[in-house]
């Protein structure tokens, strides 16, 4: 019978005096051995234990090196893609912040939702009105700001020597573009005389727009400037919206046109 230590685990193995000078596998950890020749050989080995230890020891150095090389590789992978996505959120955050600042607001004229794919505003600009003029044109200019750029809008002014419009004919999609030309024409427009709305209306409705917005600081209008503009509409879909300017002006009248219309009726102050 020969017995000898596992050069991998310390473990004592026995084996029949047929494996002398062969090799086996330690039934314990599955080392290779080198079986000796004679039993000699085999109880000298059997005393050296310290190159099986050494083995060992070196084993799990190398293993223990192994592993703190794939943590440390793991780690500078980690801190890197950390570091990018801290440099990437900085980066738009400003950005975000900004939209958040300054988001769009729904279409709309003084309150009023502008939801169609057109709008015309049909603006007094009668020696009436003079007084709220100013108030009129900033909102009307404010409405067009708040449009989308794939809606079209057009200003038609009430007449009182002819018609003034713009554009002059057609709408406009309400681009950037679009509506600093659109301010820069209604600088130019003014307060005077006696304003009609028949001719406006006319032309307003000649467009086909979905909307139409209607505003006016006068005070006086009653049931005939209601029937002239619910006959000027005639079967047209559009709707009306109406706002009086002012604590003088005619409210009645333009809530019912509203009221016949589908529109909506503001008093704006």
């Amino acid at each position: 019978m020969i017995r000898l230590r596992c050069t991998g685990c310390d473990a004592i193995l026995e084996m029949d005096d047929a494996f002398a000078g062969g090799v086996c596998r330690c039934k314990h950890c599955g080392t290779i051995q080198t079986v000796p020749r004679d039993a000699r050989a085999a109880a000298i080995l059997m005393t050296r234990k310290e190159p099986a230890a050494t083995t060992s020891s070196n084993r799990v150095v190398v293993g223990i090196g192994a592993v703190m090389a794939v943590l440390v590789l793991l780690g500078a992978g980690l801190t890197y893609l950390l570091t990018r996505s801290n440099q990437k959120q900085r980066a738009t955050a400003p950005i975000a912040a900004a939209k958040e600042q300054t988001p769009r607001r729904e279409a709309n004229f003084a309150g009023v939702a502008l939801n169609g794919p057109s709008v015309i505003y049909v603006m007094d600009r009668g020696q009436g009105t003079v007084s709220t003029f100013d108030a009129m044109r900033e909102e009307m200019l404010s409405s067009a700001g708040s449009l989308g750029s794939q809606q079209k809008f057009g200003v038609v002014f009430w007449a009182v020597e002819k018609v003034q419009a713009w554009p002059a004919d057609g709408l406009r999609p309400a681009t950037e573009e679009n509506l600093a030309d659109c301010r820069s024409a209604l600088a130019e427009v003014y307060c005077f005389g006696q304003s009609k709305i028949g001719p406006a209306l006319e032309k307003a409705l000649g467009q086909r727009p979905a909307e139409i917005v209607l505003a006016t600081g006068k005070a006086g209008l009653d049931e005939q400037f209601v029937k002239e503009v619910l006959e000027a509409r005639k079967d047209s879909a559009v709707r009306i919206h109406t706002f009086c300017f002012g604590a003088v002006g005619s409210p009645e009248a333009l809530k019912t046109i509203a009221e016949k219309t589908g529109g909506q009726f503001r008093v704006v102050q």
